[in-house]
Formats: structure tokens, sequence, C-alpha cells
């Protein structure tokens, strides 16, 4: 059974309001994108900020704030659509940055809405067989960078974030 101990996250300093939106673009109907949406705010990266970094800054504020999960993770887990590379992949790079065991395995997969959810599936998958029983799943995107700034039906959706769930091993039998 798949066990959700911690969640870490990181939100880029750059605020990004629906009044901003406004301001460049009049047309827009802002009141609607909010009731229609639920977006009010997003935050984006600097140009030179990147999915990799922003999820490392989340790796550190979980490792900040329980330190003795870094020596337990066997399997780091990346999720994003905005890749640094195409070789080598994010979490190849993010486990030597986190100084992770050579033991951790590491791999990505490129999934947008739904990726979350189905990284929970794989780690289940992975704690039920025993190939792992600690793992990091990294949610990372930069959409911000992607998106056209005249783009009315995406730009006011998407933003840049990154979370980091510390999932483990449970003898529990009550579903994930």
């Amino acid at each position: 059974m798949l066990i959700i101990d911690e969640i870490e996250y990181f939100l880029p300093k750059n605020k990004v309001s629906n009044e901003d939106f406004l301001e460049k673009n009049k047309d827009w109907d802002i009141d609607s994108i909010k009731k229609t949406t639920g977006v009010s705010t997003r935050y984006y990266t600097d140009p030179n900020e990147t999915a990799l970094d922003i999820s490392f800054k989340a790796c550190i504020n979980l490792f900040n704030k329980k330190p003795e999960l870094k020596e337990k993770v066997d399997a780091l887990i990346f999720c994003t659509h905005s890749s640094d590379y195409i070789i080598p992949s994010n979490s190849l790079i993010l486990h030597g940055m986190l100084n992770l065991s050579e033991d951790v395995f590491a791999f990505d997969y490129n999934l947008a809405c739904s990726g979350f959810v189905y990284g929970l599936g794989i780690s289940e998958g992975l704690l039920k067989s025993g190939i792992a029983s600690h793992i990091l799943l990294i949610n990372a995107d930069t959409y911000s960078k992607y998106v056209n700034d005249k783009d009315r039906s995406t730009k006011v959706l998407f933003g840049d974030a990154a979370a980091v769930s510390y999932l483990r091993k449970s003898d529990e039998n009550n579903g994930m």
C-alpha cells in the first residue's frame, strides 16, 4: 500500500495576477477567467530558471524539513513536460544534485494534467512489487516559457511550479 508521507513545493518569485493580464490585454474578460478557471494568480520562473532548478528547490525544502528522509530514498521519479534536456533526463541530473545514493534508481515520464495521479499509480506498483520502498515523486513544469502571451485560452491557466511527494510502502490495506 502507498502512503504519502510528505509533500513540499516551490513557487518561483515572479507572481502574475489576473490584473497584470488586464493591464496588457484590455479586451480580456478577467472576471470571466477567474469565474471559469478559479485561477487568480500564477507564478513564473526567471528566463534562466528551469523545471530542474525549481524541482531541486522543492526537494531541498523537503529535506530541510525532514532530513532523515533523504537516506531512505530508493527511487526518484520525475514528471515534466518541460525537460531541461533530451538526454540526460532531469531525474538523473537531480539524483546527482541531491547527492543521493548510487543505489537510488531514477527515471522521467512526460505527462501534463494527469501526471501526479499517474505517478502515484507507477509508485504504487513499485512499492507493491518490492522494487522500491521510499520514493520521491517530483512534478515540475515551466509552461510560461512555451505558452504564447496573447493566447488567452492557455496563458491564464498555466504557471510554473514544482512539487515533491515522499511516498512509502505501508502494510495497511485500505487503498492508496
